[in-house]
């Protein structure tokens, strides 16, 4: 077995879905006293077999970590709180970058104080997420310390099997409890820099977005938003609505896939003007991490960067890249310092994807069709990436998108394009600043392009299907044949 890192990623992982589906507070201490009567199990049936051991070991490691970092609550957080009707305000820090559309502001916030009739309890641990409504535009940025006049919730269940599942979505994050208001309830008391890095980052996105909304007009500077800085709320709600329907709704906020296919597409054009490949590796990489920086470090894309950073380093140093052993490394890597991300949308996309293309690619080069080699990566690309996120697409948007793979030809190249433009745009602004309108010209037309191509698809009939959520069990079975045919292939070599 010549790729131990695999088998370990995936007992860790099952390990981490192990504890969250059957996961009981009590169930630790019991679960740690097993843990050395499974080992003397191991070792009595199966003796030498120090491989197996280890893939126990980290089986048991996912299980634990998971508990720690999702379910222990230390006694001050707000969970704990038996009274949570009776807070009437509290205190607490704006911990990541606001999300801004026209009448909103979306907050995740850390509590550190709060207030009943009677008395003031300090030090309150845990994450809160606030929507505010914004009636005088009060400036909110990453770093406040605000009190808010207002009464914690909890988020209510989904109503129906497919929702969206607002309530687990948030208890992922360790959030239990949600606050909506307005900016007339919230007073600002100081600004703290938490992290200076992430502080700048802000500084610098603020900059951008000014670049953006200076150099295109609304509409599409609306699109480009979410396109580079991943505001999913700025986006007009038709135009995403049309990109759900032909299955590239992905596109339209910066995600891990996103990325992911930014990099191999710009890759794809290097080679194609034959640019030497450890620069172009070199000049992605410093991409990707700049992209990562102005984005304030948005957990998929943080993903995806690290994912894609193990194999251009690869490339870099002149060693031979095993992408599986590669890909499987980045999400041990990533999942080792927070198991949850296993649950997010992103990250099943971006790797799903990536494993997808790795899987086939070999399998259908030896397709014989009359295309330039640059537009045929593309397409076994597009369509070797899509028949590994089917079933995570259809339960994300309840669309089947016959027409996906169509779409995603046009589209994703045309994404990409774009977001070269747009970070070359953003470089110019600093230099001049009329030079930066040209690239916004050339933005603005791709942007029509791409959503009038979008929108032409969007009115084919049957493009999308309605359907409703897959059960967890076919999703499971429909992955669990490609993971089992992959490791008989590393098996056997």
């Amino acid at each position: 077995m010549n790729k131990p890192i695999i088998f370990v990623s995936i007992f860790y992982i099952f390990g981490i879905i192990t504890a969250s589906l059957f996961f009981e507070k009590f169930f630790i201490y019991f679960f740690v006293l097993l843990i050395p009567f499974l080992l003397f199990l191991i070792y009595i049936f199966f003796k030498k077999n120090y491989s197996l051991i280890l893939f126990v070991l980290f089986f048991l490691l996912g299980f634990i970590l998971y508990y720690f970092q999702n379910i222990y609550l230390p006694k001050n957080h707000i969970r704990n709180f038996k009274n949570i009707g009776e807070i009437r305000n509290f205190d607490c820090i704006i911990t990541s970058k606001p999300s801004f559309n026209e009448n909103r502001v979306h907050l995740t916030c850390d509590l550190q104080n709060i207030y009943t009739r009677h008395k003031k309890y300090e030090n309150i641990s845990g994450k809160i997420r606030i929507t505010v409504e914004r009636k005088f535009n009060l400036p909110l940025k990453y770093g406040d310390i605000i009190n808010i006049k207002a009464k914690l919730k909890v988020p209510e269940e989904r109503k129906n099997i497919g929702e969206f599942d607002y309530k687990k979505f948030l208890k992922n994050k360790k959030i239990f409890f949600i606050v909506y208001t307005d900016d007339t309830k919230i007073n600002v008391k100081e600004n703290r820099i938490l992290n200076p890095f992430i502080y700048f980052a802000g500084k610098v996105r603020e900059k951008f977005i000014n670049c953006i909304y200076g150099s295109v007009p609304l509409f599409e500077a609306r699109i480009l938003e979410g396109l580079l800085l991943g505001n999913i709320n700025a986006i007009p709600e038709e135009i995403y609505d049309k990109f759900k329907e032909t299955g590239t709704a992905h596109i339209l906020a910066v995600s891990g896939m996103n990325v992911g296919l930014i990099s191999f597409f710009v890759f794809l054009f290097f080679k194609f003007i034959n640019f030497p490949k450890k620069l172009s590796a070199i000049l992605i990489l410093l991409f990707i991490w700049i992209f990562a920086f102005i984005t304030g470090f948005d957990a998929s894309v943080v993903r995806a960067t690290v994912m894609a950073s193990f194999v251009l380093s690869g490339i870099i140093i002149e060693r031979d890249v095993d992408l599986f052993n590669t890909l499987f490394s980045s999400a041990f890597l990533i999942l080792l310092f927070k198991t949850v991300d296993i649950f997010e949308i992103g990250f099943q996309l971006s790797y799903l994807s990536t494993l997808g293309i790795i899987y086939f690619i070999d399998h259908v080069k030896k397709i014989e069709i009359k295309l330039p080699d640059f537009l045929k990566e593309i397409l076994f690309a597009t369509i070797t990436a899509q028949i590994f996120i089917i079933p995570i697409m259809i339960n994300t948007f309840h669309q089947l998108s016959i027409i996906s793979l169509l779409a995603n030809f046009f589209i994703v190249p045309l994404s990409s394009l774009i977001t070269i433009l747009g970070f070359s745009m953003w470089f110019i602004f600093f230099i001049w600043q009329e030079g930066a309108k040209f690239f916004g010209a050339s933005i603005f037309i791709l942007i029509k392009i791409m959503v009038v191509i979008t929108d032409f698809l969007s009115r084919v009939p049957y493009a999308a299907i309605s359907l409703k959520t897959i059960p967890a069990f076919f999703v499971f079975i429909y992955h669990l044949f490609f993971f089992y045919s992959l490791m008989m292939i590393l098996i056997l070599n």
